[in-house]
């Protein structure tokens, strides 16, 4: 499938995505508890499934798409721009994270360490894509750290919680985010190939999807000052935000027409031998007649 044509499909997914989620949070979540109204369960539990299956539609067709990108993007405004979001939204959730008595000291201190050392990585980047200068690749190793030990310690402080609603979409946004920043390592390594790139095409635009659909809702509820529909802490929507918009606007430089491998070019000529077609250089050496 073209890849403009996913684009446009994610286009379609992502405000879809955003409003089902904030029609789940507003009206089918008991304030009070943060559970399921009974009346509108069902409800509740098709808007989930609805948007995990515009993700799964989104990902199979970016597993269709034949783009061939050449190398990672060296200067771009936009993609330095929401890596120093992300870098400074990484730093704010390290100051003002707070976890249940379950997450062990040691988890903490592993994930401030290696926060840390990311919210630094992505400064650093956002500065390189603004000033080109040259980063080594062998930094990219503390990105998927950070992020697997992200999903540890925010599955210990939602385990015991039985907040579907919740659990489920923060879940698979630290699942789909953790693909895409291994992804993007590799990528930032320049170990590519084809399957590579699609698979960086299909959790970058999950990401974005899961993400976005999660943080937008959640920052709007705490900026209208109704934080009563809102009952678990364990991510920052902040942090969710920029991880959303670096994914998406990584994927639209990576994917970008100069980013392109150039191809051979042919013209179809009729050959009169067999009647058909054959495709041969564009200037094919002439024949010499006696």
């Amino acid at each position: 499938m073209r890849y403009k044509n996913i684009i446009a499909f994610f286009l379609v997914v992502l405000p879809v995505s955003i409003g089902l989620r904030f029609m789940q949070l507003v009206f089918t979540v008991d304030a009070t508890t943060g559970f399921f109204k009974q009346e509108y369960k069902p409800i509740g539990y098709a808007l989930i499934f609805i948007i995990f299956f515009a993700c799964a539609i989104t990902a199979l067709l970016s597993f269709t798409a034949f783009r061939k990108p050449e190398k990672p993007p060296k200067v771009n405004p936009f993609l330095g721009c929401a890596s120093l979001l992300l870098g400074f939204a990484i730093g704010y959730e390290i100051i003002t994270e707070t976890f249940v008595a379950a997450v062990r000291v040691w988890q903490i201190v592993l994930l401030d360490v290696t926060g840390l050392l990311a919210a630094v990585f992505f400064i650093i980047y956002g500065l390189k894509m603004l000033i080109d200068f040259p980063l080594p690749g062998i930094t990219t190793i503390i990105i998927p750290i950070y992020w697997v030990v992200r999903l540890i310690c925010i599955f210990t402080t939602i385990s015991s919680l039985s907040l579907i609603s919740d659990t489920v979409i923060t879940l698979a946004c630290q699942c789909s985010a953790l693909i895409f920043m291994a992804c993007f390592a590799k990528i930032f390594n320049k170990i590519n190939d084809d399957k590579l790139f699609r698979k960086v095409l299909a959790s970058g635009l999950i990401t974005a999807v899961l993400c976005l659909a999660d943080a937008v809702p959640r920052l709007y509820l705490k900026l209208t000052n109704h934080e009563q529909y809102l009952h678990s802490t364990a991510t920052s929507p902040l942090t969710m935000l920029a991880t959303g918009i670096f994914a998406f606007t990584f994927i639209l430089a990576f994917f970008s027409n100069k980013n392109l491998k150039e191809r051979k070019r042919g013209r179809r000529t009729r050959s009169v031998e067999n009647g058909g077609f054959y495709i041969h250089p564009e200037n094919p050496p002439k024949r010499e007649f006696m």
